[in-house]
């Protein structure tokens, strides 16, 4: 009988993941039981399935019961955890039997009947190619035993994470969705790839083909396009402050009003906006060369200074900035 009991438990555990076995559970705690069973009738009667279940779940914990295992089994049923609910009405048919209890064996041998069609079930698949040594394969948090390989496993409807793993390997992990009462699905485990082969991130690829000397290039450059940030940030800077000393000098032109202004102070304000807008360009402009030059620098390889190989890397950079009476304008222009 005692046999039996783990056997049983083993089929709960892979059956639901928050169904508890009583089996080698710690001692029993009646009285703490018996209150948990009343809540959740409780709730249960006044349709708060999720709680009650959750109540009997805690109180099939802490002392294994018939009546608990069918009232588990039967809120179960209502929220769709069908193979949840198979699992407890098998277990209490199995307490009952154990205990001399026929008319509550029947009703729970009747109950899991009844289910037995709803189940859906889901089928790892391991084949021999896949088998590497010390693999383990769980679904959810449950660890899926070798014997139950390659077997049609009760689940309740969902998503089901499935995650296989051994030493020296990457982990494969994948979702199979549950959608349906009664579905059947396979899942095929695939050959684990051993780290050592693992494949390398853009990054590291990047780097791999980076030519020898390429990373006091890459320094190099990062260097170079940061300061032509810079510099367009200052001529920014140089653009935007002329830009408002013309515009305050317009203000002596166009005494009645800001937007009535003489020639020569119509004349000012028009290089005011112009050099305004130059400023504007010189600060995007600044802002994107000097991210770039710092992606550069920091994204050029370390390399070990001895037996290093040194490279000349041609680089070559043109910065023309243009300024009128009128207007002002940044041209920025590169070439690597």
């Amino acid at each position: 009988m005692a046999r039996a009991a783990r056997k049983l438990s083993l089929i709960v555990a892979l059956a639901a993941s928050s169904l508890s076995s009583s089996v080698g559970a710690a001692p029993a705690n009646k009285p703490a039981a018996e209150a948990l069973f009343e809540d959740g009738r409780r709730l249960l009667s006044a349709g708060r399935v999720a709680e009650a279940c959750s109540k009997f779940e805690a109180s099939q914990e802490l002392d294994s019961g018939v009546g608990t295992l069918l009232f588990l089994g039967d809120c179960s049923e209502q929220l769709g955890r069908y193979a949840s609910a198979w699992a407890a009405f098998m277990e209490a048919a199995s307490l009952a039997r154990a205990r001399g209890d026929a008319m509550r064996e029947n009703i729970a041998a009747t109950r899991a009947q009844a289910l037995r069609a709803k189940v859906p079930r889901l089928e790892l698949r391991v084949p021999e190619a896949s088998r590497a040594s010390g693999l383990t394969i769980r679904i959810g948090d449950q660890l899926i035993p070798e014997a139950s390989w390659n077997a049609a496993i009760p689940v309740d409807p969902g998503p089901q994470r499935l995650e296989a793993s051994a030493p020296g390997r990457q982990s494969w992990v994948t979702i199979a969705e549950i959608k349906q009462a009664g579905e059947e699905k396979l899942v095929v485990v695939p050959e684990l790839v051993p780290k050592s082969a693992s494949p390398m991130n853009r990054s590291e690829r990047a780097r791999a083909e980076l030519p020898a000397g390429s990373s006091n290039g890459l320094r190099t450059l990062g260097i170079v396009t940061g300061g032509a940030g810079l510099l367009a940030v200052a001529v920014g800077s140089v653009l935007g402050l002329s830009a408002q000393a013309k515009n305050e000098e317009s203000l002596d032109f166009c005494p009645r009003s800001e937007t009535l202004c003489s020639a020569r102070g119509k004349e000012l304000r028009d290089e005011a906006r112009g050099r305004a807008r130059a400023a504007t360009a010189a600060f995007v402009a600044g802002g994107v060369l000097l991210g770039t030059g710092i992606v550069l620098f920091v994204a050029a390889p370390s390399r070990s200074r001895e037996g290093a190989v040194s490279e000349r890397a041609e680089r070559t950079a043109r910065f023309k900035l243009e300024l009128g009476a009128r207007s002002g304008g940044v041209e920025l222009e590169g070439h690597f």
